[in-house]
């Protein structure tokens, strides 16, 4: 078996660039999601669970993208891809509203986003 040496800039670029594409994939399904709602006649009720889907969704390509790439396991790889997104996407949502308190209805999303990415990406 061939051992592998670690890159740090590598592997440091490759988790920036498959992040930028977690983010780019994220405000294209929020800017289409409002579209819909802004043009149609949906109910915001869907926005929430859209919302999660298109979080999971964006996590579960960027950790395929990131562990194809690095060449090791999804489980691992896509678990930081998802909390990386998770903590910025924290960062800014509590910036936006200036309310940086987290409850259980955040916490569950927090883990039930990075629970599906790491089971899908696996």
């Amino acid at each position: 078996m061939e051992e592998k040496n670690f890159d740090g800039m590598k592997t440091l670029k490759i988790f920036l660039k498959s992040f930028l594409i977690e983010i780019i994939i994220s405000i294209l399904g929020m800017f289409i999601l409002a579209l819909i709602l802004s043009k149609t006649n949906v109910s915001d009720n869907i926005m929430g669970n859209t919302i999660i889907g298109i979080s999971c969704f964006s996590i579960i390509l960027g950790g395929l993208i990131c562990s194809r790439k690095l060449e090791m396991k999804g489980i691992v790889s896509g678990g930081i891809e998802g909390i990386i997104y998770m903590i910025i996407l924290y960062l800014i949502s509590s910036i936006v509203s200036g309310n940086f308190s987290l409850g259980i209805q955040g916490i569950i999303m927090i883990l039930l986003r990075n629970y599906i990415s790491d089971v899908l990406v696996e």
